[in-house]
């Protein structure tokens, strides 16, 4: 993706250049550093070196391409953190320092809360906002879904792979705030937890819970969220797909209120592949 920085002015001169999220491990400090920068990794690791830093290691995070005035040297924003966090690093205030996602004891150092169940409540729509609560155990963390960034396909897709044993993160973009869901095997059961946070993360919930207990209690009340009535009726407050939805839009501009139908049918989002682990696990919901 090309991202221009000149405003729009189309008179000035300009080039591309490629920028890199890297992540260096300097010897003799903890953690890694992160930086923006324009070079390769032999200079990027050259210029670390004369600002005193030894790299041990060294890895591309992300890369992008800028457009930038052509008279102009490349200035690193520093405003990265939501990449990295969306890679699955995280910013250890109290070292200074990154840790990457693999690193869990120092990534996710806890405490954590055993579970046996998640108690999820997904509400009705209300212009383009589904207020979300999670409980577990003494702990409840509350946000709130943004049909702008639907986030329902992505974490339907995030619990499909929990369903087949696999697992990882999802990232939610709640308009100008994210909530982070990570879950990983940790013994018998998993670790699922919760990150929110603009710039940064600040850790909502960490629980360690049965993988098909966590499965069931984020998937079954979304779906009887959007299998009721009362959503169907919600359509105004959130643009689900539908096949009535694609029948009406055409002609959308010409209806007035009192043509407004009382409800859509929400296409299906069940999924056969989930439904078999829990019926397959005693889940008869």
């Amino acid at each position: 993706m090309t991202k221009p920085r000149n405003g729009g002015n189309l008179n000035l001169p300009e080039q591309e250049v490629t920028v890199r999220l890297l992540a260096a491990r300097i010897v003799g400090r903890d953690g890694w550093h992160l930086e923006e920068s324009t070079q390769d990794a032999d200079g990027f690791r050259e210029a670390l070196a004369q600002r005193g830093m030894a790299v041990a290691e060294l890895v591309e995070i992300e890369h992008w391409t800028l457009r930038v005035p052509a008279d102009e040297p490349f200035t690193p924003s520093n405003r990265f953190h939501d990449t990295a966090y969306r890679a699955g690093w995280g910013y250890d205030a109290g070292a200074d320092c990154w840790h990457a996602s693999h690193e869990r004891d120092r990534r996710f150092p806890g405490p954590t809360l055993n579970v046996d169940r998640l108690d999820v409540t997904y509400a009705l729509p209300d212009v383009g906002w589904i207020d979300t609560t999670i409980r577990a155990g003494e702990r409840v963390i509350e946000f709130s879904m943004s049909e702008v960034f639907d986030p329902i396909p992505a974490l339907l897709n995030w619990l499909e792979r929990l369903a087949g044993g696999s697992f990882g993160r999802i990232s939610m973009d709640v308009e100008g705030w994210y909530v982070d869901f990570h879950c990983f095997a940790e013994g018998d059961r998993v670790r699922f937890v919760v990150e929110e946070g603009w710039d940064g993360r600040s850790m909502a919930l960490d629980i360690r819970i049965d993988r098909i207990a966590l499965l069931a209690g984020l998937y079954c009340p979304l779906v009887a969220l959007w299998e009721s009535d009362a959503f169907a009726r919600a359509y105004m407050h959130w643009d689900f797909a539908s096949v009535e939805r694609d029948t009406l839009d055409p002609a959308w501009e010409r209806r007035t209120d009192d043509d407004d139908p009382e409800r859509l049918t929400p296409i299906p989002i069940r999924s056969p592949r989930i439904d078999a682990v829990l019926r397959a696990a005693g889940w008869n919901w």
